[in-house]
């Protein structure tokens, strides 16, 4: 695919992006307006078992695949294909884990365009935990900063859960592949 098309299909993203946060924050806040701030709490749990539900399913998806849904797995299930989408990032292994630095985010632009920030990182940011949960139990999340609510970038880490991989010391791949 030449460097034109990327970007006419990085465009097409964005703009459908755009009226997908565009008309999830509006759904959100008016819900909010009309029922009171619980609606928020309904919200927010609805999306993060949405979203335990959707990574639950690509770490089966990654099993069957005969690959492993460690960190690795993660990052490969996840970020690699943001990359392709305009998120830019680096991250860096050390003995306690992985540690990303993200400096690009569309959805973070796009939500600032609309002035949305609030309900963006509610929708996008929020359950960034729960796809740690629902690919490997065994994954640990851990963000100080964000994009979206205004930070130079994010901060996310990935660890293991020592309870966990304490636990499944007798067999190798247990916290890999935990699910």
């Amino acid at each position: 695919m030449k460097h034109h098309e990327i970007e006419q299909l990085k465009e097409q993203l964005f703009q459908k992006e755009q009226l997908l946060l565009m008309s999830r924050a509006g759904l959100a806040a008016a819900m909010v307006d009309h029922f009171g701030e619980e609606a928020e709490e309904v919200i927010r749990n609805f999306l993060k078992k949405d979203t335990l539900d959707w990574a639950a399913n690509g770490a089966q998806a990654d099993i069957r695949a005969n690959k492993k849904n460690d960190i690795q797995g993660l990052i490969n299930f996840l970020w690699e294909p943001l990359r392709r989408e305009g998120f830019e990032f680096t991250y860096n292994w050390n003995e306690l884990g992985c540690q990303f630095k993200v400096t690009r985010c569309p959805v973070a632009e796009i939500a600032k365009a609309l002035k949305v920030e609030k309900w963006g990182f509610v929708i996008y940011c929020w359950s960034d935990e729960a796809i740690c949960e629902g690919y490997n139990p065994a994954i640990r999340f851990r963000r100080t900063k964000t994009l979206m609510e205004g930070d130079e970038y994010c901060d996310h880490f990935y660890s293991y859960d020592a309870t966990a991989l304490t636990v499944n010391r007798g067999n190798d791949d247990a916290a890999q592949e935990n699910r």
